[in-house]
């Protein structure tokens, strides 16, 4: 994955992309609109004329309806297509509302933090002190006894991936989700798909047999995300863990493979 990461870095062209402030709807035709009216100001404050100071007056109130009806175009088209594009509605929501970003301090008991190493520590504590590893020998006794289970006649043998099955997996892979630790986007993955699947697969099962995964999909990038209540407090955040999209691939494959055989007896559980 570092030869990956070392090729895309070396060969992959990289352009700088204009957010447009997040305003979507500031399309081309709004920007030529802006950019005449910016040369028109000029020209009128150069001149003085009255004429040329009537011409910059018309344009600034055109490109000011231009831009009202293209927001109203961009909030039609976001509810039309709510139900298929849900994250373009969520990230504009966002974008309004500034959703999602931390607030000028946070404080965990008596403790205030405001620079972001320290808030950032702050949550960290709040998360570890919270955190649950699972449950417990002692509460799994009783899902263990034979008396509490069901023989059924479906039956899982070792799980052997093949290139197919990994191959599908990377071609579905959804390119807006956000990559783990590793740097490796889903984007970057679902294009060399075919190069990388006889790699990845061997990979695969090698870390099935040996039922060990590699360290860097053990770890995860960390995002608060603020629950209800005062957004200073570190207890009214959740954490959600961006992990490696190639171990997501590995879990997608061994879901798939687990279904048939779970599925059947999952009523009973």
């Amino acid at each position: 994955m570092d030869l990956l990461l070392t090729i895309t870095n070396e060969h992959v062209p990289q352009v700088a992309i204009s957010d447009n402030n997040n305003k979507p709807w500031i399309d081309k035709e709004v920007i030529q609109m802006m950019h005449k009216k910016d040369r028109m100001r000029k020209i009128a404050k150069r001149t003085g004329d009255h004429t040329d100071i009537e011409n910059f007056e018309e344009i600034r109130r055109n490109a000011g309806k231009l831009i009202e009806v293209k927001y109203k175009d961009y909030l039609n088209e976001l509810k039309s297509n709510l139900t298929e594009h849900p994250k373009r509605f969520w990230t504009f929501i966002k974008a309004k509302t500034r959703a999602y970003s931390t607030p000028q301090f946070l404080k965990y008991g008596n403790v205030f933090a405001t620079d972001g190493k320290d808030k950032a520590n702050l949550l960290n504590s709040f998360f570890h002190s919270v955190f649950n590893s699972g449950v417990s020998p002692e509460s799994s006794d009783e899902y263990r006894s034979e008396e509490n289970c069901e023989i059924v006649d479906n039956s899982l043998s070792q799980i052997v991936l093949n290139e197919s099955e990994v191959l599908d997996c990377l071609l579905n892979l959804d390119q807006t989700k956000t990559g783990g630790p590793d740097d490796i986007s889903a984007r970057l993955l679902k294009t060399v798909a075919n190069e990388i699947t006889p790699s990845l697969t061997r990979l695969f099962n090698l870390s099935l047999r040996l039922g060990e995964v590699p360290s860097i999909w053990k770890q995860a990038n960390v995002t608060p995300v603020p629950k209800v209540g005062d957004v200073h407090c570190v207890e009214n955040y959740r954490p959600i863990s961006l992990l490696c999209i190639v171990s997501k691939v590995l879990e997608k494959c061994i879901y798939n493979r687990c279904y048939d055989s779970i599925s059947g007896i999952a009523h009973h559980l």
